[in-house]
């Protein structure tokens, strides 16, 4: 029977929290990959502090994590720009 954990059950945000700050996870599965053994995975921490996503659940436990970084010179783009000039003419 799977076990049943309520947004008021204590440590789910402290043993969260801790855990993120030794892990610096790059984000939810990397968290859930390395966490110590007996930790709550990710997902069940976010459903007992009444949260759904990763993004939210460092929210409500005041962390930030990995500000998202784009590359607007890959290959892919620079190629997109050359077939842009190529049929604009």
């Amino acid at each position: 029977m799977k076990e049943q954990h309520s947004a008021g059950q204590p440590g789910y945000r402290e043993g969260f929290v801790r855990e993120y700050r030794r892990l610096r996870p790059g984000g939810a599965a990397d968290y859930d990959r390395r966490r110590q053994a007996g930790l709550p995975s990710w997902q069940a921490a976010a459903r007992a502090l009444g949260v759904a996503t990763w993004p939210e659940l460092l929210e409500r436990c005041g962390l930030s994590g990995p500000a998202l970084t784009f590359s607007f010179d890959s290959p892919s783009i620079r190629r997109l720009r050359e077939l842009e000039r190529l049929i604009k003419g």
